[in-house]
């Protein structure tokens, strides 16, 4: 790595950020924000709570996946329904990743307060009677809390 540091959390050279630690969980939630943000373009958050080869697909599984394989080949494997399974150079398949990082709360990462998808008002409008009847509260909740960090984002 080359470059300067900034400044940022009290940082100004590498031995600072290895002294602060704050500075470094600053860092990874950062890191982690904007691997979601990638993972957004994929359409991933329309796959939480879904099952694929499996395996329920979970945040905290997408961003080890998209950490150890890349938010592209992260995005192949959802839309590929899993056909497609990517292996990184330790060997150790996405797969391996969704299984062994599901069910981590990241909420703060990703502002969806469960691993279970955020649906949205089109999703509920089209949504059979009958499944939103079993799962009335579950939806309810997510989609209030959707809709409410959607507004708190547009208020900062």
């Amino acid at each position: 790595w080359s470059g300067q540091f900034t400044g940022k959390d009290g940082v100004y050279s590498e031995n600072h950020f290895f002294l602060f630690v704050n500075a470094q969980e600053n860092a990874l939630d950062e890191y982690l924000k904007k691997q979601w943000g990638y993972l957004k373009g994929y359409n991933a958050q329309n796959y939480l709570g879904k099952k694929i080869n499996g395996i329920e697909i979970t945040q905290s599984g997408l961003l080890a996946g998209a950490h150890n394989h890349g938010q592209k080949d992260t995005g192949r494997y959802l839309s590929t329904n899993g056909a497609y399974i990517p292996i990184d150079a330790n060997g150790v398949s996405i797969e391996d990743n969704l299984k062994r990082f599901a069910g981590y709360d990241v909420s703060d990462i990703t502002g969806i307060l469960s691993g279970k998808r955020a649906y949205t008002l089109n999703e509920l409008v089209d949504m059979p009677k009958e499944e939103f009847a079993k799962n009335q509260d579950e939806i309810l909740h997510e989609f209030v809390m959707k809709r409410t960090l959607d507004s708190e984002e547009l208020n900062q």
